[in-house]
């Protein structure tokens, strides 16, 4: 509620006016999780969002074999980590937060400075992976 309330003025003619202020107009729902195991490189994972706004995933891979980046696109936009990962690594991406995570470490330096954290429209989204080599966890909104 906007703070320029005329209490007096509701006392005195009976009626006013009071200014609701809404920054966050949504109404969020239970998150919803896409599980995959990537095996190929370009390997496409459909994920859906069944919202009525966009959202903004958090994708958590972890790695069962070594890789020298890891990319996730949708359409012309992507992220992309740049890092010698191992097996057992965990990579952390989250788009809200436009935050990388790797073992739990911030590794902002290693992500690729063209990336764009995009968002997940209405619907249906084909997100593509690579390369290969770890499963992959998608929570959203």
């Amino acid at each position: 509620m906007d703070d320029t309330v005329g209490f007096d003025e509701i006392i005195k003619f009976g009626s006013g006016t009071i200014k609701f202020i809404c920054p966050d107009p949504y109404v969020y729902g239970k998150e919803q999780t896409t599980n995959a195991t990537v095996t190929t490189s370009g390997q496409s994972v459909n994920v859906s969002n069944t919202g009525s706004a966009k959202t903004y995933p958090v994708i958590t891979a972890t790695f069962f074999a070594s890789a020298q980046e890891f990319k996730v696109s949708k359409e012309n936009q992507f992220v992309r980590v740049i890092w010698n990962f191992v097996a057992g690594d965990v990579l952390t991406i989250d788009f809200p937060k436009r935050k990388i995570t790797i073992n739990n470490n911030l590794r902002m330096t290693s992500l690729d400075l063209m990336s764009d954290f995009f968002a997940l429209e209405k619907g249906n989204n084909v997100l593509q992976f690579t390369p290969s080599g770890y499963s992959v966890e998608i929570i959203r909104s």
